[in-house]
């Protein structure tokens, strides 16, 4: 979904959030509850969302490996994609090295627009 403007952004993260825009899966285990509460502390965000794909990835269930990151936040404003990115994997290092194996991070200043796509398959899922 592309939204152009911020003011539908916003009308779109309040039906898919709770109303601190932060929004964690009922079934998340320890992994995501970390990179959670982490991002959570560092960056303040508007909105986060966070998608265990691990089962996408011929992973057992339960299985925390390889996540995807939408974080909303104004301590990206005036950065670049590349940078944003940076401070993201940085925050996270601890998790990166204890066992996340994959890590797709999209980060927005709060007044721009939203690209939430799907993830493409693995690819040992296409052999």
């Amino acid at each position: 979904m592309l939204f152009g403007s911020s003011a539908g952004l916003y009308k779109v993260i309040s039906s898919l959030s709770n109303s601190t825009g932060r929004y964690m899966s009922s079934s998340a285990g320890p992994v995501e509850s970390r990179l959670n509460r982490v991002l959570s502390q560092k960056f303040n965000p508007t909105f986060l969302r966070i998608y265990n794909e691990s089962h996408r990835h011929n992973q057992k269930i339960g299985i925390e490996t390889h996540f995807r990151v939408v974080i909303v936040s104004h301590h990206f404003n005036n950065l670049s994609p590349v940078q944003r990115e940076r401070l993201v994997y940085k925050s996270v290092e601890h998790e990166l090295q204890s066992g996340v194996h994959a890590l797709s991070v999209i980060a927005r200043a709060i007044d721009e627009p939203l690209d939430i796509h799907t993830s493409p398959p693995c690819q040992k899922s296409l052999l």
